[in-house]
Formats: C-alpha cells, structure tokens, sequence
C-alpha cells in the first residue's frame, strides 16, 4: 500500500485502482494553485518537493516524521508531498525465520544472535522474495493505475496549463525511498518531456537502499540538465560509521548491509548507499565526483561531516535512520533546493528532532520488528521490568501487522499528543461489524494530526485495560499534553447501585460502555469513567483531554444520565444499533461486582462546569447511534470533517459540522459535551486551565 500525504490530505492508494482519487484532485486543482498564487504574489518560485520515505518503517513512524516535516517545509515556502510505505518488512522476515521464537526462548535482553546468522535466516526465510515484492511494488506503484502514476498524470496536466508558470520540482528519498524514486523520478521525467518543464532541478538521495545497477539503468541516464535532473546528491554514512550502526539491534550493523548480505538476489549486490560500493565503481567515481575534481551533477556527502560551516553539504547523521530527523543533513537539503550558500539564512529544521523522535527506546521502534522483539530487546529492559522510556506493551495483531501499544515517550518539557482507540465487534451476544475498522480510522486520523496511538481491540479491550490504559494516559501527561480517548462498541443502561442517578433524566439507571470482559458483569460505567477522569482536576490540570463516543446512551458518557432508548425500527443486513439491551443475567452479575467492590463509582454527581474532559457523543441521550457498511455512521462522517479541516476549528463548530454531515433529516445528531468555557476552545489543543 502507498499513502500520499501534504498539510491537509492523507489518502491511501490500493493498486491497481486508487481509493481516493479525488483527493489527489484536491492537491492540483485547489491547494497547489493556491500555494502557487501566494508564491507569485510574493515574486518568488515555488519548489515542489517529494518527499519518499523508507519502507524499512513502520508507518506510524513515517507518518508522525511527515507531519514534523511538513510544518518546516511550509515554513520555508516549499510545497511538500510525501509517499509513504506500509511494509512491516523486517517484522516479517524476522517472524519467517523463527528469530521471534528464538528471542523468547532465550528470554534474555543481553542474549545476541550474531549478525551471520540473522542475515542466514533472513536468505532462508524468504526474505529475498520479501524484498523483490516490495521493490515491484515501487515499480507498479508508478506505472499506469498505480498510485503514484496519478500523481505523475496530474503533475503533467498542472504543467500544461501555461499558467502554472514558476514551480520546480525537487525529489528526496529515504533508504528504500530511493527505489520508489528510481521509479517516479524518471516516470514524471518522460511524461513532462513534451512540456515546459526542465525536469528536476535536484535529486537527493539518504542512504540509498537502490542497488548500483538499478541505479545506473534508472536514474543515472537522467543526470544532468539536458537529462532531466540537474544535481544529484547522495548522504551516505562512511564505512566505520556504518559498521558501528546498531540501531537495528540485536542485528549489529546498519541495515543497507541486511539488504546488501542477506536481501538482494545474490549476496554481497553493490548497494548505491555503501561506501564500499560507491569507491569501488568506476562510473559512479566519475558521476560523483569522487576521484578528482568535483562532478558538474553529482555529489557525494559523507557523514557525519566534520565542518559544521559547510552548511550547504553538511550532515549529523551517524546512523541509518538519523538522515530524515538529523537538522545539519535536512538544512543541506533545503539549502540545495533553494539554491542558497552556506551563508544564507533559513528557518532551520528544529534541532531536536532527532533526539526527540530517535532517543533511547523510540530509535529501537523506527524499525517493524515482531513483538516479541519488542518485548525482549527494547533498549533498557531488564529482567524486573522495562525501561522508564516504554510503559508496559500489550502487542496485537489485526490485518497481518503486529503492532505495540503501551509506548510511553517522556521527551523533557516537550508536549505530547496520545490516544487511546478502542473498538470492540466481538461481543458474545449482538456482535457488531464496524467497531475495530473505526478504531483504525480514528487511528490514521489521528496520526496524521501528530497523535501517538494506543489501540484496545475486541478481546484487548477489557473492563480492566480500559480504565487502566487511560488512567496510565492522565497519570503519564504533564501540562500542555493533548489526550484523546475513542471508543467504538455496544453502550447500555444498567440499575443504579449507588444513587449517584438521583435527579437526573434516567434516576434509576447508570450509562454504560461494554467492555469485552462485560458478561462477568464488568461494564465500564459512567461513574467509573468520571473517576478517571477526576485526575484532570485534581493532579492534571492543563491537559486536554477530548473523548469520541460512537455508542447508544453515550450523550453524556462521562458526566450523568441518558434518556431511553425509542422502538427500533427494521434494519438492513449491514445496519446495527450499538445498544446492547440488558438481560437479568446481566443485571445480576452488574450488581454482584459491584457489591464485590468494583471500583470506580463517584459519589458525587458532576454538573457541566466540572469537567475537564471534552466529550463528542455519536447521538443525543434519547437517540440511537448507527453503523452501516462496516462503519460507525458516527466515525465516518467526524474523521472527514477532521481529514478537511484538521484542527482550524473549535470545539462548537466541530460539533456543528459533524452534525450537518449527517443532513437536515439525520437519524442521529451528535452531541458536544463540556465546560461553557471550552466550547471556544480550539478542537484537540491545550486545553483552557479552569479553577
């Protein structure tokens, strides 16, 4: 799979027909003749960039680097356009070749596997055909009905029309980034010929994980002004740097020697990123300027470089995944791109990224490795627990990619942007259909607005996980942090057991979610969510914390009762309610962990001014909340207006546009619940400190 991603849209591309087509539309026909007529009116260029980035990552990674990336860009009056990977590639291989059960065999964080054998089983496993798949997908990705070919069929309309006039094109790739551009780069090069264009005016290429013939039967024809790229630039790590990188661990070197001894059709294949195999090739000493005087069109940066002044062609990169967070290498290539000396001034890329994104434990996660290497060999694990940089991991695996949840990133007075999405569609009675698909939607939503993502899904989702995971959110936040929890699953009315309910619109009844785990009687009430909740308060004050409910009875979730739900009417085939109605059997057990001490019930009802939390509900207290065709009608329509506007609304009109999403005649209307004095506050920022 492809995702293309700019400022506003972050849409995926199955082959052979994209999903969302008309999204690329919106990039040419609206946002960069927008972003060009600002650019003219201020009697400048306009520099595209796209942006490729590694498929050696997971795409929570890459997405959350992309939104960083973008911000500066703008800031610097460059137009971005990012191609992003999905592959879980190393976790894949890894988990072919029994590395995963070897790991927990040993059970030891210091045990290692010596880097033969991991290349050995990496052959063996079929790591070879792996790596072919990923690199034909680059390619199909850019021939007809591929992806990133309607980019290239837009691209070549924009420059027809005459007066698009003033934009230049700029191509930067990652690792394997530089294989999908060996593809793309000469694509647009052939489509724009009959066109004004001048092609490339730069190619710049981090680490290339593009073999050195494919190089030189792609790209290397195209050097040069008249061929279509006028400077290609490569960043790659010198040998002893390369040899010392481990931030792949346990395997002990950088990844381009994976690829390079294990991965390619036959071993030890001279990769384009190697400085063994760029000095060893004659043709490449010339392209580059390698031997003798510098090239006219190529160049070659080793880092890390030693003078930091030479910031046209300087680079702090001293591992493999450091080029794309490291600020000397990004501020090289912005300076290449805009064509400005080592003196010219930039908005420079923020210096802490690196140590931000990178440091300690999340440099161990820039790679998709399988669970149980992320359990065993997250950097400072010890046999009594883990390090402070990862809380405890719960791993899961949905659609053949493992992910980890429970990753905590403490990142010194720097804010942060975390989520908790739940979804449940295995309940033992009234199963739904749409649930886990809103949770992943919620998920991509919320990554491409910065958010790191926590996900509870069916048998995960517990009674226990729930409460536990977002009170280990709230405790974990400081000032200024950003939280969100969604939920997506059965709600229900239950008795009241502790009179908290007096004097509200149900008095007899308390408002329920169903967790998984809610046939024992464990259902998280609103009493327990409240109580979670009260830590806003009492030891959390500044951080934010938004809620989206896509659940019947969920109007006032968090806070007091609900109305009753109406008759239901005849529903299609793909249509549910996510109502679950309570049997006495489930009443009774209800009661029985109550009066066993189920925790969590506030005494005290809340009225509005109380809260701290900001809740979205699917539906009014008295209405039904709907999925149809797989989704929450709920989740569709508020991730659309979220992937529209993204955060340049507050609290009200969001509420305001997701309900006109559902029409005039809307069989539901959802709801905004919070603090008078948050309803202006803007959508999924800090929120407003009250007394």
């Amino acid at each position: 799979m492809l995702v293309i991603f700019n400022e506003y849209l972050h849409f995926h591309f199955s082959r052979p027909i994209p999903t969302n087509a008309e999204d690329i539309d919106a990039i040419f026909k609206y946002d960069l003749p927008k972003a060009l007529k600002a650019a003219k009116k201020q009697g400048r260029e306009l520099p595209i960039v796209f942006y490729a980035h590694g498929g050696l990552v997971p795409e929570r990674t890459a997405t959350r680097q992309a939104v960083e990336h973008i911000r500066w860009w703008k800031r610097n009056n460059v137009y971005p356009i990012y191609f992003i990977w999905e592959t879980g590639f190393l976790e894949t291989i890894l988990q072919l070749g029994g590395i995963s059960r070897e790991l927990q065999a040993r059970g030891d964080a210091r045990s290692f596997i010596p880097d033969p054998i991991i290349e050995l089983i990496a052959r063996n496993a079929g790591g070879r055909l792996i790596w072919a798949a990923m690199k034909e997908s680059a390619r199909l990705a850019c021939v007809e009905n591929g992806g990133a070919f309607k980019v290239v069929q837009h691209l070549n309309s924009f420059y027809n029309d005459k007066k698009n006039t003033g934009v230049r094109l700029h191509a930067v790739g990652h690792s394997a980034g530089a294989i999908f551009h060996s593809h793309f780069v000469p694509a647009v090069i052939e489509s724009l010929n009959s066109s004004d264009s001048p092609g490339f005016q730069s190619l710049q290429l981090l680490a290339p994980a593009l073999t050195v013939k494919d190089f030189q039967d792609t790209l290397a024809k195209y050097m040069g002004k008249a061929g279509g790229i006028d400077g290609t630039t490569i960043f790659s790590l010198l040998r002893e740097t390369e040899l010392k990188d481990n931030s792949a661990y346990p395997y002990g070197k950088s990844l381009l020697y994976l690829v390079y001894n294990a991965l390619e059709a036959e071993s030890q294949t001279p990769l384009l990123g190697l400085w063994e195999s760029l000095n060893a090739d004659p043709e490449l000493q010339k392209l580059f300027g390698l031997r003798g005087k510098p090239a006219k069109h190529g160049a070659v940066i080793w880092c890390p470089t030693e003078n930091t002044d030479a910031k046209r062609s300087a680079s702090g990169a001293e591992e493999h995944g450091d080029f794309d967070s490291d600020a000397p290498t990004m501020g090289s290539i912005l300076r290449r791109i805009q064509r400005k000396g080592d003196k010219d001034g930039i908005d420079e890329f923020p210096a802490g990224m690196k140590d931000r994104n990178l440091s300690n434990g999340d440099r161990f996660f820039q790679f998709d490795w399988p669970d149980e290497v992320l359990d065993w060999f997250a950097p400072g694990r010890t046999q009594a627990g883990v390090s402070p940089y990862f809380a405890p991991m719960q791993s899961y695996s949905s659609g053949g990619v493992s992910q980890s949840n429970g990753i905590s990133h403490h990142t010194g007075s720097q804010s942060r942007r975390r989520a908790l999405c739940v979804g449940i569609n295995a309940y033992q009675s009234s199963p739904l259909n749409g649930c886990v698909a809103d949770a992943h939607l919620w998920a991509q939503t919320l990554t491409g607005l910065g958010f790191e993502i926590q996900k509870l899904l069916d048998e995960q989702a517990t009674f226990d996980g729930i409460l536990g995971t977002l009170r280990r959110m709230i405790e974990e936040s400081r000032e200024g942090d950003v939280l969100v929890f969604q939920y997506a699953g059965h709600g229900t009315q239950l008795p009241d057991v502790n009179g908290d309910e007096i004097g509200e619109d149900t008095s007899a009844d308390d408002e329920a979610i169903c967790p998984y785990d809610y046939a024992s009687g464990r259902f998280v009430l609103d009493d327990d969510i409240a109580d979670v909740f009260s830590l806003l308060k009492s030891t959390r004050r500044g951080v934010s914390m938004t809620c989206f409910i896509d659940c019947c009875h969920s109007g006032t979730i968090s806070r007091f009762g609900v109305g009753v739900v109406a008759g239901q009417r005849s529903l299609s085939a793909n249509e549910h309610i996510r109502f679950l109605t309570p049997s006495k059997e489930m009443i009774e057990n209800h009661r029985l962990f109550r009066r066993r001490g189920g925790k969590g019930r506030s005494l005290i009802p809340r009225g509005p001014d109380d809260m701290r939390e900001i809740v979205f509900s699917a539906c009014l207290s008295n209405e039904k909340a709907f999925e149809s065709n797989q989704q929450g009608d709920f989740t569709r329509h508020a991730t659309a207006v979220l992937g529209q506007y993204g955060i340049d609304l507050t609290n009200e009109e969001f509420e305001r546009r997701v309900r006109d999403a559902f029409g005039t005649q809307g069989r539901q209307h959802p709801n905004l619940d919070c603090a008078f004095a948050n309803r202006q506050n803007r959508l999924l920022e800090p929120l407003a400190i009250l007394s």
